[in-house]
């Protein structure tokens, strides 16, 4: 039993060895046409990849990492003189418009100022009109003057009448002292003529006397007597004649005053005229003054555009003079992407390279970037807060908005990120496959 056993068994794999002597030797016995096609396809495609690789040319790019900001630039909104904070009509990230009423300051006495330096200002032209009504000959007319209280035209008009009254009762004194000395002139003349008359009597009776004497005829006491008289009257001729000298002095003097006063008054009108002027002027400048610190309580926008790093949130709060109370991010300005650049690109860069801009706020691989061109680049570098250097650059954009034609809503606006792929030329995929082994070859055996 067992040998037929055996027997069937050995029957039975004698078949299944000699399929498998004849799967080996069909593995052994591949057709060489099939491996040469083969290895000839390989070599082709390799030879396709070399060649393809030695003519397709990519970018070579800077990737710099960058923020939207206005062409130009943030505003500062500050306070010159500073205040106390009363109204604030913005919070951070509001639009508002150029000339909108940011924040308002208590007024803390600037209109009481303002009030008097009007005042003030009424009262010198009122002046100014009196003096010139004067110089004029003319009664003053301050209707034309609408900001002067009828009070002040009434206290003016009271001042104009007094001085008339001054100036007259002045001109009515030189004028009396005039006919005084006219008419003391006039008696002295009078006197004069007098004495003239009465010498001559005497000069006769002393000559006649004279002759008596010489004859004989009448005493030496009574000659001289005679003679005594003719040199009283002669003294009394020089000393008329000096007193209508002298009244002829002071008549031509209180003529000449007379005559000068109303010159003088009119030149101490047209000095007091000139120091008006400038007074005028002066107080001009201060209520212009006034005017726009009171109207500078009102802070308003520079431009249009975003609130931005608001630093007063509180009434009450006090303002220092000069300082910056918030920025305004302008939103109708041309955009330009800032840039920092790594050291180890600048010397790749130059302007008028074309620049992909990749803003972070929109998916790339759905809306693609936004093509620009390099425009500035900063000549030194700056640090940043982290310690690193990178000199600042800046990319116009060719339009400002994400995406193709129909997709101008996804407006790019100040304050995005991007991230910058600088164009700064072209190589072949060759020369990158190549560049690690040409690394690798400059490098080799140079280490110590």
């Amino acid at each position: 039993m067992m040998d037929k056993s055996v027997i069937k068994k050995s029957a039975i794999q004698q078949p299944q060895l000699r399929f498998l002597a004849q799967s080996a030797r069909l593995e052994e016995e591949i057709n060489p046409r099939l491996i040469r096609l083969t290895s000839g396809a390989i070599a082709l495609c390799i030879g396709v990849f070399i060649v393809w690789a030695s003519l397709t040319n990519v970018n070579e790019i800077a990737r710099t990492p960058g923020e939207i900001i206005p062409a130009g630039m943030q505003k500062v909104v500050q306070h010159l003189e500073g205040g106390i904070v009363k109204d604030i009509n913005v919070k951070d990230g509001d639009v508002v418009k150029a000339g909108q009423i940011l924040l308002v300051l208590e007024e803390t006495g600037v209109q009481e100022d303002l009030n008097r330096a009007l005042t003030h200002g009424s009262y010198l032209s009122a002046q100014k009109e009196l003096l010139q009504a004067f110089v004029d000959g003319r009664d003053p007319d301050f209707s034309k003057l609408g900001d002067v209280s009828p009070e002040m035209i009434t206290e003016q008009q009271n001042v104009f009448k007094s001085t008339a009254e001054s100036r007259l009762k002045e001109r009515k004194i030189l004028q009396d002292q005039v006919a005084q000395k006219e008419q003391s002139i006039k008696s002295l003349q009078a006197r004069q003529a007098a004495i003239g008359q009465n010498l001559k009597l005497a000069q006769d009776m002393y000559d006649r006397r004279q002759g008596l004497y010489r004859n004989g005829y009448i005493s030496h006491i009574s000659f001289l007597q005679t003679e005594q008289e003719l040199n009283t009257l002669k003294g009394e001729r020089s000393q008329v004649n000096s007193q209508i000298e002298e009244a002829k002095a002071t008549l031509q003097e209180y003529q000449g005053r007379l005559q000068s006063l109303e010159a003088r008054n009119r030149d101490e009108a047209y000095q007091r005229l000139n120091a008006l002027e400038n007074e005028i002027k002066q107080n001009s400048e201060i209520v212009d003054r006034l005017q726009n610190r009171r109207n500078r309580l009102e802070v308003t926008a520079p431009v249009d555009g975003l609130v931005k790093g608001l630093s007063v949130n509180t009434i009450g709060a006090v303002v220092g003079p000069g300082q910056a109370l918030m920025e305004i991010v302008p939103v109708n300005d041309d955009l330009l992407v800032e840039i920092r650049i790594p050291p180890q690109y600048a010397g790749h860069l130059t302007l008028g390279q074309e620049v992909q801009v990749k803003v972070s706020s929109y998916d790339f691989s759905r809306y693609g970037a936004v093509p620009g061109k390099l425009t500035y680049l900063s000549p030194t570098t700056f640090v940043g807060e982290r310690g690193e250097r990178f000199y600042r650059g800046h990319v116009a954009l060719d339009r400002n908005f994400v995406g193709g034609k129909g997709q101008e809503s996804n407006k790019i606006i100040p304050g995005m990120t991007v991230m910058a792929d600088i164009v700064t030329g072209r190589k072949t995929v060759m020369q990158y496959l190549m560049k690690p082994i040409h690394t690798s070859l400059m490098t080799a055996f140079s280490e110590r």
